[in-house]
């Protein structure tokens, strides 16, 4: 359990490039990441993108997988729109590494 507080003063710019800095991150928990050498690495807004439709994609087949493996008769041409999808969002994802 955290007990113990601290407070520091910071100038409008000092604050301003402290939020650019942590993006989304809440305040206190990337000042805290920061001062223990534990900061995560910034994911640019396009991989993020390709990643929730990867998230979204995997989904799917994961429930497909799960109905054919309960014994229900599978949807092939679902399954084939979701692989297709996948190799495209993955391709896209590659293209679009820095």
């Amino acid at each position: 359990m955290r007990s113990n507080r601290v407070e520091i003063q910071l100038s409008d710019d000092e604050i301003a490039k402290l939020n650019k800095l942590r993006g989304s991150m809440r305040l206190r928990t990337f000042i805290r990441c920061a001062v223990l050498d534990s900061i995560p690495p910034t994911i640019p807004e396009i991989n993020r993108r390709a990643l929730d439709e990867l998230h979204r994609i995997g989904s799917n087949l994961n429930q497909l997988a799960r109905s054919v493996n309960q014994g229900e008769a599978a949807d092939l041409l679902e399954l084939r729109q979701q692989s297709a999808a996948l190799r495209l969002a993955l391709l896209e994802a590659r293209e679009a590494r820095p």
